[in-house]
């Protein structure tokens, strides 16, 4: 910037401020409207006098800001559709575009109409970051609830078909045991505490019984 010298009686101050308009009428922007019965589109551009328009074709049209534009109201039945792998696509869910002239792009869907959708891309300069394809050219990358989780389908992986490494939930021990059925040392351990519990019974319902039987034990052992 060059730098210039003036005197302040040949200045004047300037009224005006640049300001950004975002609503024109009733429509604003990124509004999803239809142009005409054949043709939808989203506002990517709001002046005073004009309005621009990225339509489902991908082409920008400028139509005045008195042109009657119908919007199209999607929160009552949220659309959906399906990706180049046959996944559930929605709105806010994050996308990788397949085909060009946007190939690689990644961004998330902002409106879906029927087989189109617009994509919203900060890495997009143009259109106010919004481009627009067909579904089968997009990838989901997340779930259909806008988590983080990444879906694999596109790299020929499905993770319902990943299962846990044979054996690693074996319950019932080794495997000559089978399931619910213990090893033979198991076995055994179950069997010897069932017969102290038994002898511990005896000891407390007969203690009689018991003395006389230790007696007589004792009165063989003297006399051997």
């Amino acid at each position: 910037m060059n730098e210039m010298k003036v005197a302040p009686k040949d200045l004047r101050l300037w009224q005006d401020r640049a300001t950004t308009v975002e609503s024109s009428g009733h429509v604003q922007l990124m509004d999803l409207v239809q142009v005409d019965p054949q043709t939808v589109g989203v506002v990517v551009h709001v002046e005073r006098d004009q309005v621009s328009v990225l339509t489902c074709f991908g082409k920008v049209v400028n139509l005045k800001s008195n042109t009657a534009l119908r919007r199209l109201n999607t929160v009552r039945r949220p659309p959906q559709a399906l990706d180049h792998n046959g996944n559930s696509i929605q709105l806010k869910q994050t996308v990788r575009l397949l085909e060009k002239p946007h190939c690689g792009l990644i961004g998330e869907v902002k409106h879906l109409y029927r087989s189109w959708a617009f994509i919203y891309c900060r890495t997009h300069l143009e259109n106010a970051g919004l481009v627009v394809a067909k579904t089968r050219q997009l990838s989901a990358l997340t779930t259909s609830q806008g988590g983080n989780e990444q879906s694999n389908t596109e790299n020929g992986i499905s993770m319902k078909t990943i299962t846990p490494i044979s054996g690693a939930r074996n319950f019932g021990g080794n495997n000559e045991g089978g399931r619910g059925k213990g090893s033979r040392n198991e076995r055994q351990l179950v069997g010897r505490t069932a017969l102290i519990v038994k002898v511990c019974l005896f000891l407390i319902l007969f203690p009689k019984i018991f003395k006389v039987v230790l007696l007589i034990s004792l009165t063989d052992s003297l006399e051997n």
